[in-house]
């Protein structure tokens, strides 16, 4: 399994364990409907764990990929900057690497101009770990 792939089934874990009331409505899913679709018991929990999983991340407005993130990384400042490196590869990938660089320089410049503590930022969007 690769490293992205076990993140995210940790992030499944972490985000299945702390709703136990999630865990007993998949534990107790109807045969027939995944019968019904073409898929095993299995499979059919699979899904509507994923599907909970999207309408979470979606609710807190990220993407799934950043919930990921979020439920495996350590701290906001991990999450943030594996969040950045993710953005970084994906500008590398569309061959827009040198307009990231410019618009992360930009953006950190404007930042410390206008907040005197630029250790950290506040984000619009809803942190998971406690404070």
């Amino acid at each position: 399994m690769a490293p992205t792939d076990q993140r995210h089934e940790h992030a499944l874990q972490v985000f299945l364990d702390a709703r136990p009331e999630l865990r007993e409505t998949l534990d107790h899913l109807n045969p027939l409907l995944a019968q019904a679709k073409g898929e095993t018991q299995a499979q059919y929990r699979e899904e509507r764990l994923h599907e909970a999983f999207e309408a979470e991340a979606e609710s807190l407005a990220l993407f799934a990929w950043e919930l990921t993130l979020q439920l495996t990384a350590d701290s906001p400042e991990e999450y943030q900057a594996q969040r950045l490196e993710v953005h970084r590869e994906v500008a590398e990938m569309a061959g827009m690497a040198p307009l990231f660089k410019t618009v992360l320089t930009t953006r950190r410049e404007a930042r410390q101009a206008t907040c005197p503590c630029s250790g950290s930022r506040a984000t619009k969007k809803r942190a998971i770990w406690p404070a």
